[in-house]
């Protein structure tokens, strides 16, 4: 009976990144008797630690932490399971979509004057959750990735607001998904210390901040991150003096 395996062999932990996305033809119509029998790394992901499997051979490439892992150098190999408690659901999900395929899907909604593709807070968090994830086990392809789909939500997202005073439209009421206010309360989750969001991650959101200030609109919520976060403080003041040079 044919099963989905991967197509890597097994080999040092040199193994370079696949270059191009996977195809769901590299795995289907293979006989597992071609090939030795495959073996799956198990991770139990969340407080809740719910189990996912993934191909061995899949995950040795990423980076030298999963080569430590798949060949027995590591504690978590010797114990035969990975725990990751401070990692979602969805973002593990997003994680094992991009080991196999070298990409990870979103789903966004569209707004309803224009059928634009529109990212939503979750959006920019998912993004952002799975740059740290990549970030914290030195998976150098995916953390780009992530932020580089971070960043153009972020210009997609700010293309497509309803500043104060514009008609907002129909059907909308209360707080609008396409105002300051959700880029606001992304950037407030990414300067929130507990989150932990790796320097070199911040230092990108803050050098979008900078050529965008008049994304995080003036809001009291926008005001309550400032004083809560000198550095974002210090991107937005950046920010402004740079467009009145």
């Amino acid at each position: 009976m044919s099963q989905l395996v991967s197509d890597r062999e097994a080999g040092d932990c040199e193994t370079p990144l696949r270059k191009k996305p996977r195809k769901e033809s590299d795995y289907v119509g293979i006989e597992i008797s071609e090939y030795e029998e495959p073996r799956f790394a198990r991770f139990l992901v969340g407080p809740s630690e719910k189990e996912f499997t993934i191909h061995c051979g899949s995950l040795k490439g990423l980076s030298q932490y999963f080569c430590a892992l798949v060949e027995g150098q590591i504690r978590e190999a010797s114990e035969g399971v990975v725990k990751w408690p401070h990692v979602d659901n969805d973002t593990f999900s997003r994680f094992a979509e991009f080991v196999y395929t070298g990409e990870y899907n979103n789903p966004q909604i569209y707004r309803r004057s224009s059928r634009t593709r529109v990212p939503s807070h979750d959006d920019l968090v998912a993004h952002l959750r799975l740059a740290v994830l990549a970030d914290s086990y030195d998976i150098s392809a995916l953390e780009k990735l992530a932020m580089d789909k971070l960043l153009k939500s972020c210009d997609l997202l700010y293309k497509s607001m309803d500043w104060p005073g514009q008609a907002m439209e129909p059907a909308l009421s209360g707080k609008s998904p396409y105002g300051p206010e959700t880029l606001v309360e992304f950037v407030k989750l990414c300067y929130d210390p507990n989150e932990l969001v790796p320097g070199k991650i911040l230092d990108k959101v803050s050098g979008w901040i900078k050529m965008h200030p008049k994304g995080l609109g003036s809001s009291e919520e926008l005001r309550d991150a400032i004083n809560s976060s000198h550095r974002l403080a210090a991107a937005l003041c950046e920010g402004l003096l740079s467009k009145h040079k």
